[in-house]
């Protein structure tokens, strides 16, 4: 017997919680400067995103992923993440009407990444995602936040603000 076919539509749900992001030390977080359009796991290139993690272990994990691309220092920011209308791929009903396995191994797959986020992105429907960390598969309460930048009816800043620096970091 073959699979049943995904859903056109994955639920969308607003989000508002707090998260942190990698940033500049300094007395503020300019929100706009986290915008990139270079290719990842949930972005390809052109497309504006804007990654966030859910705590600052996550922050630091992914930061280590990247560490040698840093030059001076580096802080872990906290924010406050706002979005109307978010697809939370660790959520079960969501991933079904996806198409997408329970065993989260397939995050793994960057071009299966890239597929699920540019179809959301594109849906009309979704202005983010929250999707486990590629750092802790086994612990689905560790996420990242995807910011679909492109699909923001509000400005960055009230999207995500600033809130304090939290660890500051100075890279040899």
């Amino acid at each position: 017997m073959s699979a049943p076919a995904a859903s056109s539509h994955a639920p969308a749900a607003p989000v508002s919680a707090r998260a942190c992001c990698t940033g500049p030390p300094g007395p503020r977080l300019d929100v706009g400067s986290l915008t990139s359009t270079d290719a990842n796991r949930w972005s390809r290139d052109g497309e504006p995103t804007i990654y966030l993690a859910g705590d600052p272990g996550v922050a630091l994990a992914e930061l280590g992923r990247h560490w040698e691309e840093q030059q001076g220092g580096i802080a872990v920011w906290s924010v406050t993440l706002s979005l109307g209308a978010v697809a939370d791929l660790r959520d079960r009903t969501v991933r079904s009407r996806l198409g997408l396995p329970d065993d989260p191994i397939w995050i793994l797959d960057k071009e299966r990444c890239h597929s699920v986020a540019a179809r959301l992105r594109s849906d009309g429907m979704h202005d983010g995602l929250i999707v486990p960390s590629v750092a802790f598969l086994d612990d689905p309460g560790r996420w990242n936040a995807v910011v679909f930048v492109d699909r923001q009816t509000r400005p960055l800043d009230a999207v995500i603000r600033a809130d304090s620096q939290v660890i500051h970091l100075a890279p040899r």
